[in-house]
């Protein structure tokens, strides 16, 4: 008697044999579905450090994170006192949603700070290949024990004219 003459178990149907191999591929296909679902979330929520709000790069950051979400009551509360930007400045001043800024330099004098940031702004295109990088600085000044914007503070721009 051969091999082949012997008697076995014989196959249940005519796809039990690749019944195996496609249960492992489709596991397989989910667990990179789920590990992909993960990872989105987790990027989806990623921020940047959040920096003391009582230092200079703690009040930039809540500055800017106060006119990236359209609040600009909350960024004017942030200027020094005669400032000549207004609410109605900052309300012009938008941001990009996606837009990346990045804290380069702090230099504090006394009752003054530099802070200088770098932004990467998106091009807009539909395949969001192409950004804008522009470097600015944002002065402020420490008004009773809390610091504050001077000037114009980038995005603000054109503070005082009508638009």
């Amino acid at each position: 008697m051969t091999d082949t003459d012997r008697p076995g178990p014989r196959p249940a149907g005519p796809d039990a044999a690749t019944r195996g191999p496609n249960r492992v591929l489709l596991l397989a296909l989910a667990a990179v579905a789920l590990v992909a679902t993960l990872a989105g979330v987790v990027i989806a929520q990623r921020s940047g450090p959040g920096y003391d709000p009582a230092t200079p790069e703690g009040t930039v950051q809540a500055y800017l994170d106060a006119v990236l979400h359209g609040d600009a009551d909350r960024a004017a509360g942030l200027l020094a006192p005669g400032s000549p930007c207004a609410v109605a400045d900052l309300d012009r001043a938008a941001l990009p949603v996606d837009v990346r800024v990045t804290l380069r330099e702090v230099r504090v004098t006394g009752d003054t700070a530099r802070v200088d940031v770098d932004a990467a702004l998106p091009s807009g295109d539909l395949f969001g290949g192409t950004e804008t990088f522009e470097q600015h600085v944002l002065r402020l000044a420490r008004h009773d024990g809390t610091w504050l914007l001077t000037g114009e503070p980038w995005p603000a721009a054109g503070c005082g004219t009508a638009g």
